[in-house]
């Protein structure tokens, strides 16, 4: 279950990506230093993801039932981590519309007679008609601040359960002895 999982994080985290980057290109900033350091952070959690499941794949081992099984460590260290993340992917998104996703008119607004050609105009953005920006922004509101997307960033903090429980699980079922064994052999050596 859990390899399903980080490979639904891995795809959930690659649409993030892709509505970020359209929403920078179609507001024209992209080119700034704060915007890009933004996209760089939902690139790192995609690219992390994608190396726990790639670790997971090819540690993967025959079981005592003679079933192909991941590398349970390296996806017990993404389910621990994805939650945790999530809810700062979606608020970059919210961070990039900034004030635009406070005006978001209705697809009705935009076929009325006399207002939709004013709002078409009034709503573009350097690479986007009113229309399709409004479009955009609307896929962002539902993603990060409508009801779905509240329910969303609940739904992923929580879908493991408690993620201090599952945190102290981790750290109680993680090996130390080889790390610690590191410090001991290095003190050991200063002492000859």
């Amino acid at each position: 279950m859990s390899h399903q999982v980080v490979a639904k994080a891995i795809v959930k985290t690659e649409f993030i990506l892709g509505l970020a980057l359209s929403i920078m290109e179609a507001i024209g900033i992209d080119q700034f230093q704060h915007v890009q350091d933004k996209g760089r952070d939902i690139m790192i959690t995609l690219e992390n993801m994608r190396s726990h499941l790639f670790r997971a794949e090819h540690n993967a081992k025959v079981d005592k039932h003679g079933t192909m099984t991941p590398d349970f460590a390296a996806l017990d260290a993404a389910r621990n981590w994805f939650p945790r993340i999530y809810p700062s992917l979606t608020e970059i998104i919210r961070v990039l519309c900034a004030s635009g996703l406070t005006a978001i008119p209705t697809e009705a607004d935009f076929q009325h007679e006399e207002i939709g050609p004013i709002l078409d105009r009034a709503l573009q953005s350097k690479n986007l008609n009113g229309t399709d920006r409004v479009q955009l922004f609307r896929l962002a509101w539902d993603l990060t601040s409508s009801a779905f997307g509240s329910r969303q960033n609940h739904y992923e903090y929580y879908f493991f359960g408690d993620p201090v429980r599952m945190g102290m699980m981790y750290f109680d079922n993680y090996d130390k002895e080889p790390y610690k064994a590191l410090v001991k052999d290095f003190l050991d050596s200063i002492k000859k």
